[in-house]
């Protein structure tokens, strides 16, 4: 399991929801690696964070993941009109995430 201290702390925040770690095998020889990517199972409600074995994922992608599965968590209602409206607020906020990381911010 990865340690998500820092991620609780930089968002204020006392726990996760529950989430399974898995790695995949990168294809290097592709235009894009993702370096961390969270999945969610709508039937089975898991959290999922994939990441690359054998390659370290950069903490500003790891806080970006892990935002998106918070907000899944905290955002979706299961409601498809309402839940469609917030998949690109969610990237924004993910994103967002990511580029405070990278700036330094709150560390």
């Amino acid at each position: 399991m990865i340690d998500v201290s820092d991620y609780k702390k930089f968002m204020g925040i006392n726990s996760l929801p529950k989430f399974d770690v898995k790695y995949y095998t990168p294809d290097l020889t592709a235009d894009y690696i993702y370096g961390a990517r969270a999945e969610y199972d709508v039937k089975t409600k898991a959290h999922t964070l994939l990441l690359p074995e054998k390659l370290d994922a950069p903490r500003f992608l790891l806080f970006h993941g892990l935002t998106h599965i918070l907000d899944m968590e905290t955002l979706v209602t299961g409601e498809k009109n309402h839940d469609f409206c917030l998949a690109e607020y969610m990237e924004y906020h993910a994103s967002q995430d990511e580029l405070m990381v990278m700036m330094g911010h709150n560390l």
